[in-house]
């Protein structure tokens, strides 16, 4: 098994956990007000983020 696919695996696990134990000691995380603010949140920043790139794609002609 190569090395970056342990490190994945492994960075996945990590992840979970921290998921897994941030919602146990704090259940209301996943609330449907908090996880709809935040989604959309990082809609917007998404929306800018590839305005931002496209600016720079133009840019670079």
């Amino acid at each position: 098994m190569e090395w970056t696919k342990i490190g994945a695996a492994l960075l996945l696990f990590i992840f979970v956990i921290w998921i897994y134990v941030g919602a146990r000691k704090n259940p209301q995380i996943f609330a449907k007000g908090n996880v709809t603010k935040s989604l959309g949140t990082m809609g917007i920043v998404a929306l800018l983020l590839i305005l931002f790139v496209a600016l720079l794609v133009f840019l670079s002609r």
